[in-house]
């Protein structure tokens, strides 16, 4: 839930986002931010202190938002060792971050068919994680199509 509200709030301003997910270790975390020059990170709490080494490498993430919600434990030990080992973060838990956008309010900056929306990393099984470029146009088409097959299912099943 939180990662979609995050996607939806990077999407309004034409922000691409990055998925890298955790079954791709931290050597695939690295890769993927390194090579999209992130500037932000949003993770579940107990995954706070896999980010120390990937950002040793990782230099444009300025930002760390963090889930706190649903059960996800937020350990203050993990925040300070990472904002120990990476003086120039800014760490947030994901309410902190929603407090901040509901004080500063911006205008939507709506994106074009073909801007990028998504990076999605894949396990690179032939090598390192690889990156998926996804545009706006994909997700649509995605999206009609799944509304036409929906639609045709619907009527069989009357």
């Amino acid at each position: 839930l939180y990662w979609l509200a995050i996607s939806h709030g990077a999407v309004s301003q034409s922000m691409p986002i990055v998925t890298a997910y955790d079954t791709l270790g931290e050597e695939g975390l690295r890769v993927s931010l390194v090579a999209t020059k992130a500037k932000a990170i949003f993770l579940d709490s107990n995954l706070l202190k896999n980010l120390i080494n990937p950002l040793k490498d990782a230099k444009d993430i300025q930002f760390v938002v963090y889930n706190a919600g649903f059960g996800n434990e937020v350990k203050q030990s993990d925040i300070d060792n990472l904002k120990a080992a990476h003086e120039r973060l800014t760490i947030l838990s994901f309410e902190e971050l929603r407090q901040l956008g509901e004080s500063n309010p911006v205008d939507v900056v709506p994106p074009s068919p073909d801007d990028l929306c998504c990076i999605m990393y894949t396990s690179g099984s032939t090598g390192p994680p690889k990156g998926v470029m996804i545009l706006h146009k994909n997700i649509i088409a995605t999206r009609m199509s799944c509304k036409t097959l929906m639609s045709i299912f619907y009527s069989l099943t009357i």
